[in-house]
């Protein structure tokens, strides 16, 4: 929050006329205000690679806060991603001038050491810890996947992103579209939407990365013209691959 008021302010001595607090009741103010009120959303979704150790915004974020005068300010921060650490927490320090592009960094906590974190101005956006490797929010908190649906484009080969959603969709208008797989965390449920166009008799492929086991064949024989099938993956860290664990057609 600025200066230490618990030391003497002007000279090494302690003064309590008007004209040598108002500078601390100032500093104090701004402080508070900085600490309430703060409102952090993003125009895409939120997520944290594990794998790859990035907390990720697929949209503009947009931060909210109550300048000292009383008025409302927006900084932004455009769609990239961060790289998080053991022990790192990533933040942004707030600019005083309304709609002001940010930056998210990221720096490391030392305890028994003076504080970064609360340092006027910084926002802290979210932590690794050091144990599981997992984000923990503090002002930005991670999208819930799976209520989000990807609409994709229709093209010979997709790429699937599934850290933009756990279900994906796309209508099927060519004779085979091939389909590569990326971006999911350990565990992970994906859903794969086929949607047949009128002509129908469309087929997909996948790349390595997916994979069927004794009861499911990959890639599986789909539906006729106008109906949907739904296919159901499992994402497993351990050889990285996307298990085909459901299939439900006809719809």
């Amino acid at each position: 929050m600025g200066q230490n008021f618990h030391t003497s302010w002007v000279a090494s001595v302690t003064q309590f006329k008007a004209a040598q607090m108002n500078p601390a009741i100032q500093y104090l103010d701004r402080g508070i205000t900085y600490l309430k009120n703060v409102i952090v959303h993003c125009d895409g979704v939120v997520s944290w690679k594990k794998a790859s150790n990035l907390l990720v915004w697929s949209g503009t974020l947009r931060i909210l806060f109550n300048r000292d005068d009383g008025l409302a300010i927006q900084n932004t921060v455009v769609a990239a991603n961060v790289s998080l650490s053991d022990n790192q927490f990533a933040y942004v320090d707030l600019s005083e001038t309304n709609n002001a592009v940010l930056t998210v960094t990221a720096a490391s906590v030392t305890t028994g050491a003076a504080s970064n974190f609360l340092a006027f101005n910084r926002l802290v956006l979210g932590y690794r810890n050091t144990t599981s490797d997992e984000y923990f929010p503090v002002a930005l908190r991670l999208t819930d996947l799976s209520k989000v649906v990807q609409v994709l484009t229709p093209a010979n080969s997709i790429t699937v992103d599934w850290s933009l959603g756990s279900t994906a969709e796309v209508l099927l208008d060519r004779a085979t579209t091939t389909f590569a797989f990326s971006g999911a965390h350990d565990g992970q449920r994906c859903v794969l939407v086929l949607l047949q166009d009128g002509t129908g008799g469309r087929a997909v492929a996948f790349g390595g990365e997916a994979r069927a086991g004794t009861d499911l064949s990959l890639p599986p024989t789909l539906s006729a013209l106008n109906k949907t099938d739904y296919l159901g993956f499992i994402y497993r860290d351990v050889g990285g691959f996307y298990d085909f664990v459901s299939l439900s057609k006809g719809f």
